[in-house]
């Protein structure tokens, strides 16, 4: 769909961008905006977080949203998810027995060590998927809620000739999915860097309130 030849899924990547929203989506017909509608954290008034959305439109696209198309939902992060401060690294484990491998993944949160173990098949690509769910597991440790992380994929890539490992994890919650990303350049250590791909996707919604 386009707005005055103008994709809306620019329009959603540009709202996307502003401060407190979460998600957006962008419903046209004929090239007029019809409805807006954005998921957004709470730090801040539903209106303020409307004139900013109706600010980057304007002045990036020259065009005018009516207020009244714009629907902004919201959600208490800091209440959903208590008083983690960022999960720490504390150690990375990866054993092999014939064609099965296990790792296991210790996890440091407010003076507390969360651990979790998983074994598999010794493939590298399940080797690094049961890296990125040893580590979902601890972080659903630390949650004390009903919501949850959980691992929609992950793959190394090769980018600037640096390795670089993606990971999308959903955060899933009773009335909401939020999709997270997350990278981590590949160092001395590739299995201690898909763990940091994954707390580079979570770590923003775990964070302690200041």
């Amino acid at each position: 769909m386009q707005v005055k030849g103008i994709e809306t899924k620019e329009i959603e990547e540009t709202i996307g961008s502003l401060p407190d929203v979460i998600s957006c989506k962008v419903i046209a017909e004929e090239e007029l905006i019809t409805e807006v509608h954005v998921l957004a954290e709470n730090s801040r008034n539903a209106k303020q977080i409307s004139r900013d959305i109706q600010s980057a439109v304007i002045s990036k696209f020259d065009v005018d949203l009516d207020y009244k198309k714009i629907s902004v939902a919201q959600i208490d992060f800091q209440q959903d998810w208590g008083k983690s401060s960022r999960p720490e690294i504390k150690s990375v484990g990866f054993s092999v027995g014939g064609n099965m491998a296990e790792v296991a993944v210790e996890l440091l949160d407010c003076g507390e060590i969360y651990v979790s173990k998983l074994s598999g098949f010794n493939t590298p690509r399940n080797v690094h998927r049961l890296l990125a769910e040893a580590t979902l597991s601890c972080i659903n440790n630390m949650i004390k809620n009903e919501s949850k992380f959980i691992l929609e994929g992950i793959r190394k890539i090769r980018l600037s000739e640096e390795d670089v490992f993606v990971v999308g994890v959903s955060l899933m919650s009773s009335s909401q999915e939020i999709f997270l990303s997350g990278t981590a350049v590949v160092r001395k250590d590739e299995k201690q860097s898909v763990v940091k791909a994954v707390l580079d996707a979570i770590n923003r919604k775990v964070m302690k309130p200041n």
